[in-house]
């Protein structure tokens, strides 16, 4: 049994303006997908709020009220979504 393969990963914290508009956000997110969808694993989460954003990058907490966009991929449990929160109510971006 050879060596187990290497699997890669993008992981990014952003924020956007806190008035961008759902268009903005659904073409943000696949930007953002189709630009690291050659990695393994994709973690990226996006904040309207500069500090929240800083504070998850630095420290790891989150606030989920502050986040809007929110795109994962993970290559042994198959999941790939990208999703838009609008006041905690997840819509899926395709």
């Amino acid at each position: 049994m050879g060596p187990k393969p290497i699997l890669t990963l993008a992981g990014l914290v952003a924020f956007v303006a806190p008035d961008a508009a759902p268009q903005e956000l659904e073409a943000l997110a696949g930007e953002l997908r189709h630009t690291y969808a050659s990695y393994d694993n994709i973690n990226i989460q996006v904040f309207h709020d500069i500090e929240t954003a800083r504070n998850y990058a630095e420290l790891g907490k989150s606030s989920p009220e502050h986040l809007v966009l929110s795109i994962s991929k993970h290559k042994h449990s198959e999941r790939d979504k990208m999703i838009r929160l609008v006041d905690g109510v997840v819509i899926e971006v395709r």
